[in-house]
């Protein structure tokens, strides 16, 4: 009986320790799975997703600069509008002065007359800013051209590389071709003994 109890607590001990090697050995082999991350790599991920931002950036701002000057030239637009109506008051006012000449009407066409000139300084500072904004649009443009031209050399680059350092399969040397056996013509002296 004795004997027996040994060897089953043998046994249960053995499986014990079988586990707990077993549970050794996974955990061992579940540490590598954690790839410790190396400056490099995360350096590469953020210029990756710096050069992702920085596209965004330049589409934003040329949407942006182009906004911009449409809404100015709106802007000018009508403010040219206003200026020509002002013009036909004090063209109108003109006209009464040259038919009346009273104090109120002198002053009316006074009036007309710095309205018009105020306006006209208005647009001559929004023609500027159109300018300007024209100008940074067409920056923009240039800017956002330039960087999508170095994305697509860079793109094509990372492609050529890949496939320049992709594993090619080594090449094997194919078994010579063995010589065809001819049937052995008698030399010639063989031929003559």
């Amino acid at each position: 009986m004795m004997v027996l109890e040994k060897s089953a607590k043998k046994k249960v001990a053995t499986r014990t320790a079988k586990k707990r090697v077993a549970g050794k050995r996974m955990a061992k082999k579940a540490a590598p799975a954690v790839q410790q991350k190396s400056p490099t790599q995360d350096a590469e991920k953020t210029f990756a997703q710096a050069r992702i931002q920085l596209a965004k950036t330049r589409e934003s701002e040329v949407t942006k600069a182009k906004k911009e000057a449409e809404k100015l030239q709106l802007q000018l637009s009508k403010t040219i509008e206003r200026q020509k109506a002002l013009q036909e008051k004090k063209a109108a006012a003109m006209q009464k002065a040259s038919e009346k000449n009273t104090q109120a009407i002198k002053n009316q066409v006074e009036r007309a007359r710095l309205a018009v000139l105020d306006i006209g300084t208005k647009i001559k500072a929004m023609r500027e800013e159109i300018k300007n904004a024209r100008s940074a649009h067409n920056a923009a443009k240039a800017a956002h051209k330039k960087h999508l031209a170095m994305e697509k050399l860079l793109d094509k680059f990372e492609r050529d590389w890949a496939k320049r350092t992709a594993a090619k399969p080594k090449a094997t040397r194919r078994p010579r071709k063995k010589a065809v056996a001819t049937p052995k013509t008698p030399s010639v002296t063989e031929a003559s003994s």
